[in-house]
């Protein structure tokens, strides 16, 4: 598991901290960085996956992704770190950047720890670690028991200024749980109008982040995980009344869903996706994140409860609840009624402010926490009285009285 992840001036946040629960739900109003807090995660996952200057660039360029200030002049370090946890070892990772020219990136420090949680495994028992600061760079790498710490003087020297060490080390295996930890980050805002179209076929193994492949993954499923895509079904019916199944179809060189409903006769009524309602698309979208065949470590959901019924909610949040136990859950939201299961307890809430121009984030205040115990108010009735920004008012009165 993730178990700390830490962001420093990043778009809108500052400094902040994130120890998830499972799940976690980010709880926050419109505009308060919610989505910065996701894309920082996975920009985090996509730095193992691909060279740094990339991730930089898809976002627009440096300048785009470091914390702004009213003043002007030259855009701040940003720094990413994250603490992780598996049945075999803890470690954590982080990394410091700062601006070059033309929107270019370069790596100012970097340090990776990889520890064994015990110490009768055979194959290895010591600490792997690097440390990268300017141009001075050291580190001790086991494997299998064997020190191969040689092989970090053969890398620091062809390490450019905008790489990062741990990319160019994926296929080192104390490094391996870390890696395969971030890239199985996966995030969805899913798109009701992406998946109405006629897409682009592909494996169907990994969902895109909008839902665009949406048919890929369902004939994937269909085909390859028979006990998914009923799974999938079920869920789907139970949120979509009377919707029994759904296909994919061939058109030319794009495919496209189909919906099958049940009606008085024996003979399901047909569909396409671009006659259902946007609703019924999203939870489609967010069934195929859950049931995708790709491995996941951490599932980030933004606000699953657009278009969706009130009343299919309850079984959307049993979906997740359901999913995280297989792995972590992370959810944005800003809805009373994604809140009001029985189960959320204050351990799985993070609220999400901003004030003063930076994005904070901060578990639910004591007076909620103890109204929460107590069984006085639910999560969800704690957000509409506004009970989570209560306290912060009664600070700022205690600031002033004092």
């Amino acid at each position: 598991m993730i178990t700390k992840i830490s962001i420093k001036r990043f778009r809108s946040i500052w400094e902040a901290e994130l120890t998830p629960g499972n799940p976690t739900f980010l709880v926050g109003r419109n505009g308060s960085g919610k989505s910065n807090i996701v894309d920082a995660i996975s920009f985090l996952s996509s730095c193992v996956q691909k060279p740094l200057q990339a991730c930089f660039d898809e976002r627009g360029g440096y300048a785009s992704v470091a914390h702004r200030t009213s003043g002007k002049g030259r855009p701040m370090n940003l720094s990413l770190s994250v603490h992780f946890q598996t049945d075999r070892d803890e470690g954590h990772y982080e990394f410091e950047v700062c601006a070059g020219r033309n929107q270019s990136c370069k790596v100012v420090h970097e340090e990776c720890t990889v520890d064994p949680l015990s110490t009768d495994n055979e194959k290895r028992i010591s600490k792997t670690w690097f440390r990268r600061s300017g141009n001075k760079f050291d580190g001790k790498i086991f494997v299998y028991g064997n020190d191969l710490s040689e092989i970090l003087v053969s890398q620091k020297t062809i390490l450019e200024d905008n790489a990062l060490a741990l990319f160019t080390f994926t296929g080192l295996p104390p490094f391996s749980a870390l890696i395969n930890q971030l890239k199985g980050i996966r995030s969805y805002a899913i798109d009701p109008a992406k998946i109405a179209e006629h897409q682009d076929p592909d494996l169907g193994i990994v969902l895109k982040r909008n839902g665009s492949n949406t048919a890929s993954v369902i004939n994937h499923l269909r085909k390859s995980k028979k006990m998914h895509f009923d799974r999938l079904c079920e869920f789907l019916n139970t949120i979509i009344p009377g919707t029994v199944s759904v296909n994919s179809e061939k058109y030319g060189n794009k495919i496209a869903l189909k919906f099958m409903q049940e009606c008085k006769s024996s003979t399901p009524l047909v569909f396409d996706s671009y006659e259902m309602s946007d609703g019924t698309r999203r939870a489609l979208g967010l069934l195929a994140a859950v049931f995708q065949d790709a491995p996941i470590s951490l599932l980030i959901l933004e606000e699953p409860e657009i278009t969706i019924h009130p009343g299919a909610l309850g079984v959307i949040l049993d979906l997740i609840k359901s999913a995280s136990s297989q792995y972590q859950v992370l959810l944005t939201t800003h809805s009373p009624e994604v809140l009001d299961a029985d189960w959320i307890k204050p351990e799985h809430l993070r609220l999400v402010s901003w004030q003063n121009g930076m994005t904070t984030i901060e578990n639910a205040p004591p007076h909620a926490v103890s109204m929460m115990q107590d069984h006085l108010m639910g999560a969800g009735e704690l957000l509409r009285s506004n009970a989570f920004e209560q306290e912060r008012l009664w600070d700022s009165a205690d600031c002033v009285g004092k």
